[in-house]
C-alpha cells in the first residue's frame, strides 16, 4: 500500500468501521455495467473506477473487462430494446455511422433512435 494514498487511507478507514460493525453495507464498486434508457435511446455503458484501478495496477485487467464484456452488453442492450419495443410499441433504429462522425454528432445533439 501506498502510504499517502487517499484511498489508502479511505480503505483503512472502512476497514476499521467495519471490524467496529458500523459500515457492514459500504462499498466500492471497481467496475460497473449500466443501460441507460432515454426518451431517444437506449445506450449501454461501462465504467471503472479510475483510482481504484491505478492503485492496484490493475488497468490491464480494466482494459480486457471491458473489450469481453462489450459484444455481450451490445447484444444483451438490443435484447432489451427489442422487449421495450414489444412492451410499448415503438421501435429502435441502428445508428448510422458518417465517414466525418458529423451525423453521429448530430444524432445525438438532436435525439434520434426511437420512431414511433
Amino acid at each position: 500500500m501506498a502510504s499517502n494514498s487517499k484511498l489508502d487511507a479511505l480503505m483503512m478507514l472502512m476497514a476499521l468501521e467495519a471490524m467496529k460493525g458500523g459500515m457492514t453495507d459500504k462499498s466500492i464498486s471497481p467496475f460497473s455495467v449500466s443501460i441507460q434508457v432515454s426518451a431517444t435511446s437506449i445506450s449501454c455503458h461501462s465504467k471503472g473506477n479510475k483510482q481504484l484501478i491505478e492503485d492496484i495496477g490493475a488497468q490491464e485487467w480494466l482494459k480486457e473487462t471491458q473489450e469481453r464484456i462489450e459484444p455481450i452488453m451490445a447484444e444483451q442492450t438490443t435484447k432489451f430494446a427489442e422487449l421495450m419495443g414489444k412492451k410499448f410499441g415503438f421501435s429502435f433504429s441502428e445508428p448510422h455511422k458518417s465517414e466525418t462522425g458529423i451525423d453521429d454528432f448530430l444524432s445525438k445533439l438532436f435525439g434520434g433512435g426511437a420512431q414511433g
